[in-house]
């Protein structure tokens, strides 16, 4: 990955976190919705005056436990940022939390419990953890565990005890691999593992069968599994920045897969691998910048869904008819492209279609 693409990474990346933050600003000024996915409703309730207990910045000392007291209906505690050096064990032992958000700390290690937590959300990402206590289970309703970024150095073992969880982050650490027994994870829906050392997934791990985000950007895998189409609940794949260099024949048996990014990968023939994402017609958002694609197939034209084309500096040199008859397209990169100015027109005068060609 050259000097360009980092910066173009970058730049994507922190474009990703401010639609994030903006979300998530939007969700907490909603009532909570029991129809939501549960990690949407615990990020609105973590940050919502009434139904959670929001720590101000930089008081650590206002942590005590007479504070659950003073909102005995708050299902939620939130103390972001607040130079937390521990996690007060009154916190995962209170039978009235059901969320809790202390992100972005200088906590070393969560605390042995002494009775099962009632927690279903823990956020500790932005700390100072090398491990996890070996035997997590007391914790067995948790269901969302955020552990981006921290200071592990391998996969914590005893996260497989957890087996309610559906969603896991383990972004921003430096995990080289994930144990055989990972797939006993069954309940799970998101897992994060971008910007860490992994080079492989395990035998098995296709077998999650509720699995519909995965995100491996920015880490070591060079290879998908050749099953990866038996993870056929996948919506979202995310592989930018990878050393990739194809996908899988079953990557066709995806037929869920609404979103894919390929970004700055290392495609050995970029143009065969955007054929065999012409067979999954649910896609909508495809990434596919920095390949090298100087004839986009015709068989795009199978794509009637697809919403966003990402495929800036792959020089492309031309277009097939079915492409500016995509009923759909609202988004098209297209950057350092080598199209006829006839082509150019064409898509200019394309409805509803917003273009950056420059």
């Amino acid at each position: 990955m050259n000097f360009a693409h980092r910066i173009h990474f970058a730049w994507r990346c922190a474009l990703a976190l401010m639609i994030q933050l903006a979300f998530f600003a939007f969700s907490s000024a909603q009532s909570t919705n029991p129809e939501q996915p549960s990690y949407v409703r615990f990020h609105a309730a973590c940050n919502t005056v009434g139904t959670a207990i929001i720590v101000p910045e930089g008081q650590p000392k206002a942590l005590k436990p007479d504070l659950l007291g003073l909102q005995p209906d708050a299902t939620c505690l939130t103390a972001f940022n607040c130079k937390l050096k521990r996690i007060p064990l009154f916190l995962l032992e209170s039978p009235q939390l059901q969320a809790i958000n202390l992100g972005n700390n200088a906590i070393r290690k969560l605390p042995a419990l002494s009775k099962p937590t009632q927690l279903e959300f823990l956020e500790v990402g932005g700390n100072r953890l090398r491990s996890l206590p070996t035997d997590l289970h007391l914790w067995q309703s948790l269901q969302i565990l955020h552990l981006s970024p921290n200071r592990l150095t391998m996969f914590p073992m005893s996260i497989l005890q957890l087996h309610r969880l559906e969603e896991l982050r383990l972004s921003g650490n430096h995990i080289a691999s994930l144990p055989a027994a990972f797939s006993s994870l069954s309940q799970l829906q998101i897992l994060e593992l971008h910007d860490t050392d992994l080079a492989a997934l395990p035998l098995g791990f296709c077998s999650l069968k509720r699995l519909h985000w995965l995100n491996l950007a920015n880490s070591s895998i060079t290879a998908l599994p050749e099953d990866i189409g038996a993870l056929d609940s996948l919506v979202t794949l995310i592989l930018s920045e990878t050393p990739l260099q194809r996908l899988p024949a079953s990557v066709s048996a995806l037929q869920r897969l609404r979103k894919i990014k390929l970004d700055g990968t290392d495609l050995e023939n970029a143009s065969a691998t955007l054929e065999q994402l012409t067979a999954l017609p649910a896609l909508e958002n495809i990434d596919f910048d920095f390949q090298t694609l100087p004839e986009v197939p015709a068989s795009i034209g199978n794509l009637q869904q697809l919403r966003i084309f990402h495929c800036d500096f792959c020089g492309v040199e031309r277009l097939p008819e079915a492409f500016f008859a995509l009923p759909n397209l609202h988004v098209l990169n297209l950057r350092g492209h080598k199209l006829s100015a006839e082509q150019v027109a064409r898509l200019r005068a394309m409805p509803n279609l917003k273009m950056d060609l420059d």
